[in-house]
């Protein structure tokens, strides 16, 4: 009987080890649908980032950034449910990046088949810079966009002129290159999928599409 109790209490003991050296690093988090107790710091992290920008008021001011983040932080967990941990990891790490940058750059927009900048758009992308001098951390992809009026090959060009106006403007105004990338999209991501009138140039939905948006990440 006393061999069975120092058995059952070296087990016990052994058990604790083992859960206390497979656990270090990460931390208790139950989540649906998913078995696991513990995940590696970064995931939870991102959960903490994703629910601190909600509590901002972020997932109103872009809710289509805010959307993708979320969804990022999502898939960190589906991927680590497939044993990918590395690649959950790293995922988790993005998201969380992106949740801290989210929404602190306003976007720029452009006239009909333009690719100059207004003084209206001159004059936000000045607080923008200020902004990116405050917070030296942060990168962004300028991505631009065209409206639905015309050929894909063309506004492909056209968004693409509009973001490198747009990234001149930035390195003119002090910021590194080395933090700005760019990205054309052309007509393939519209904010207004449908452009009801699309002979009025100035109709809400094709002012929207043409723009230059921004998408941030803190280092």
């Amino acid at each position: 009987m006393k061999m069975s109790a120092k058995l059952l209490m070296i087990s016990i003991v052994l058990f604790s080890i083992v859960m206390t050296l497979g656990c270090a690093g990460r931390e208790f988090a139950p989540k649906d649908p998913y078995m696991y107790w513990y995940y590696p710091k970064e995931l939870p992290e991102a959960d903490r980032a994703v629910d601190d920008a909600r509590k901002a008021g972020k997932d109103q001011k872009c809710p289509e950034d805010f959307n993708a983040v979320r969804d990022m932080k999502e898939k960190a967990y589906e991927v680590y449910a497939e044993c990918r941990d590395n690649e959950a990891i790293a995922t988790a790490k993005e998201a969380t990046a992106k949740a801290k940058a989210l929404c602190l750059l306003e976007d720029v927009h452009f006239d009909f088949n333009k690719a100059t900048l207004s003084e209206h758009a001159k004059k936000i992308l000045r607080k923008d810079i200020r902004i990116l001098k405050g917070n030296a951390k942060i990168k962004v992809s300028i991505d631009g966009h065209a409206c639905q009026h015309g050929s894909e090959h063309y506004n492909l060009r056209l968004s693409r002129k509009r973001a490198n106006a747009v990234r001149e403007f930035l390195v003119k105004g002090g910021i590194s290159p080395r933090r700005l990338s760019i990205i054309a999209y052309g007509k393939t991501r519209p904010l207004f999928a449908e452009e009801p009138t699309p002979r009025n140039k100035n109709s809400k939905e094709m002012k929207a599409n043409r723009r230059v948006h921004f998408e941030t990440t803190m280092e």
